[in-house]
């Protein structure tokens, strides 16, 4: 029988319950009643809202992506997992000026690129092409903070840092060599992380291929040529870890023949992604590659835009991914730094610690590299900045660790 709450009490007023030969009075009766109307009228008003769990895997992906939009780079002297020590010089007021000088060649980008960050901070620039003597002239007029553009300053450069100490000084593609000096950064010293070029290839490779088998023409006869081939292997290994890896090593890296007939071979017969790092046979290979059906990859340059004209050659539709280290962004990541307070010293190369890392704008549409596959390889390459992933490639010899 199905009685309603008003039903109950009224049933229960009107009933006496024997409890061992003794009658319950009314009263207590009613007071049970109200009891039982209360409870149930509580229960109802604190039943939970129904909600739905998200699916773990999609939060650790979405939380992946939003950490790699965030991340900023972590400076590192010699790899990755190293902080470069703090620089005397402290930022100054918006009045700050910022000189970048340079020899008779100056860097492709550098200057835009100083010029772009010194707006955002509210500096002025000042530029001069006059090499050495354009270092004295811009520090003793008063400029704060000076990029030395080329590798032919470098003693000019750490000339001045010692007679001008107050001022702040970048020398940009230069060896590092001489004692450490506290207002001085070598950006683009110390060991190269051509590791890391291959290495983010490798993870683009591996979220793209189909066949799970993908070739890198590339060479083992120095300690450059392995940090190429084993970083795009271990960068496949880290999206792909089922897929199989096929090298072509080469011995002659001016062959572009013989290296464009083993790209084609083994991208008719398996691979449906081509990577080369081989010096002037890459172009050939790359192209033969793409003409034979398979997306490709490349370093040091966008090759869609070097070696397929920028859309307008055979096989640019193929192009999947392009690493590059850009000397401008890593100027401007220590300028970023020095206004921060935190100003960047020492040797340290380009690499993805300090802002180098470039990745090529995407020609592939999203059935060939999800969206969601795109911000999994950003979250690799701000974990590579961080310091919280590393190639697993040894930086003097080039080979696996």
């Amino acid at each position: 029988m199905n009685w309603s709450t008003g039903e109950l009490v009224d049933e229960l007023t009107n009933y006496q319950l024997p409890i061992t030969n003794y009658e319950l009075p009314i009263t207590s009766l009613r007071l049970l009643s109200l009891f039982l109307s209360l409870s149930l009228f509580l229960a109802a008003c604190n039943s939970p809202t129904p909600t739905v769990a998200p699916t773990p895997a999609l939060t650790a992906r979405v939380s992946t992506a939003v950490a790699a939009a965030t991340a900023t780079p972590a400076a590192s002297a010699a790899t990755a997992t190293t902080a470069p020590a703090s620089a005397s010089a402290t930022p100054a007021a918006a009045t700050l000026t910022l000189g970048v000088v340079s020899g008779i060649t100056a860097t492709t980008g550098v200057l835009d690129a100083a010029q772009a960050a010194a707006k955002g901070f509210g500096w002025t620039v000042q530029s001069d092409t006059s090499g050495a003597n354009g270092l004295t002239r811009l520090a003793k007029g008063g400029a704060q903070v000076i990029v030395a553009d080329g590798a032919g300053l470098e003693a000019a450069t750490r000339a001045a840092a010692v007679a001008f100490p107050k001022t702040y000084f970048v020398g940009l593609g230069q060896a590092g060599q001489g004692d450490k000096l506290p207002n001085l950064l070598s950006l683009g010293a110390g060991p190269t992380r051509e590791d890391q070029l291959g290495f983010m290839d490798g993870v683009v490779a591996g979220y793209a291929t189909q066949a799970k088998v993908v070739t890198g023409v590339g060479y083992t006869t120095d300690a450059t040529g392995l940090k190429y081939r084993n970083g795009f292997l271990h960068g496949v290994r880290l999206s792909c870890s089922r897929c199989r890896v096929d090298f072509v090593d080469l011995s002659d890296l001016t062959d572009g023949a013989a290296a464009a007939a083993k790209a084609k071979l083994n991208a008719s017969l398996s691979s449906d992604v081509v990577f080369a790092a081989a010096g002037a046979a890459s172009a050939p290979a790359l192209q033969a590659a793409a003409a034979a059906g398979a997306l490709v990859a490349g370093v040091n340059a966008d090759i869609y835009t070097t070696i397929f004209g920028g859309g307008g050659a055979q096989g640019a539709d193929k192009v999947l991914a392009s690493a590059y280290f850009d000397p401008g962004a890593a100027v401007v990541a220590a300028l970023k730094a020095y206004h921060a307070g935190t100003a960047w010293t020492g040797d340290m190369p380009y690499s993805a610690a300090t802002g180098a890392l470039v990745l090529a704008p995407y020609h592939v549409s999203t059935d060939v590299l999800s969206d969601l596959d795109r911000s999994d390889t950003l979250a690799a390459l701000a974990q590579l900045a961080d310091g919280s992933l590393d190639t697993g490639i040894d930086l003097a010899t080039g080979n696996e660790l």
